[in-house]
């Protein structure tokens, strides 16, 4: 059945890919920025902004045809024409969260962090549940070494997406090495000793301690963080992933239990759990 699906994948993307690609008379903007958007989707960045391109040649004022012309640039690494497609869209709809994203994003790229900055903070201002947006800014915020803003804007991205997986891998990388992890650990404990109730400061502590291999320190404050506040389900995916790697097999399948009842579509965490599961069979 995969084979069969996989066959039919194959027949449609090749069927967009050509349809996006062959010679066209359309007549009105819409179309090219349909042709535009669709080529986008299969990433034929050059087909997309040819006909981005064209679109906005017949309708000057189409923001979003600027918008998606400067993600074709950037897919293409191509970040100063993405910036300049960017900043119109933005001039024209200065209230599109996803706009500033991006726009921050090619600053991000440029080099240009103090611009980034401003034009990520704007995106969270309009969309304070744009996760991405803290994600970048934390990134950015790490690059500069100022960790206390990396961990606050990576905090506030996992808060808004708790099974965003890749925030909370992301933020364990504050720092670069053993020597800085431990400095991040330390800086938690402050924060810990100042407030005692704050989960994700155990939750990420503990996945500093991973990263220095004391799995032990690390399983003690993930409990830690289930006692502060078990609603947290997200801590029991990492806290089983942490017993597997003390060889404690069963705790981890029962902790992953926990999180899958909670978060039954992550297939990542069903994919652990049967491995795990093979493991102890196999024992």
């Amino acid at each position: 059945m995969k084979t069969k699906a996989n066959i039919i994948y194959i027949i449609v993307l090749s069927t967009m890919m050509w349809f996006v690609s062959k010679p066209i008379h359309a007549q009105s903007s819409n179309e090219y920025y349909e042709m535009g958007k669709t080529a986008l989707d299969v990433e034929m960045y050059e087909t997309a902004i040819s006909h981005l391109t064209e679109a906005l040649k017949k309708k000057p004022n189409h923001t979003e045809a600027y918008y998606l012309r400067g993600k074709a640039y950037y897919e293409m690494a191509d970040y100063h024409h993405a910036l300049d497609n960017f900043v119109v869209a933005v001039f024209m709809n200065p209230h599109e969260a996803e706009y500033y994203y991006y726009k921050g994003r090619a600053e991000w790229k440029l080099n240009r962090k103090d611009g980034a900055i401003q034009n990520l903070q704007k995106a969270v201002s309009y969309n304070p549940n744009h996760f991405e947006a803290y994600q970048t800014l934390a990134s950015i915020y790490q690059e500069m070494k100022m960790y206390e803003k990396a961990k606050e804007y990576y905090d506030k991205a996992l808060s808004v997406h708790p099974s965003f997986h890749a925030s909370m891998f992301n933020k364990t990388k504050v720092k670069n090495n053993i020597i800085d992890y431990q400095m991040a650990i330390h800086e938690y404990n402050r924060s810990i000793e100042d407030d005692p109730t704050d989960a994700l400061a155990y939750m990420n502590r503990a996945l500093l301690k991973e990263l220095i291999y004391d799995y032990q320190g690390a399983l003690k404050d993930f409990n830690r963080c289930i006692e502060v506040d078990p609603t947290y389900k997200i801590t029991y995916y990492y806290k089983a992933l942490c017993e597997f790697n003390l060889k404690r097999y069963r705790e981890a399948l029962k902790d992953l239990q926990i999180y899958i009842k909670c978060f039954p579509d992550d297939e990542n965490a069903i994919t652990q759990y049967n491995m795990i599961k093979k493991a102890l069979v196999h024992r």
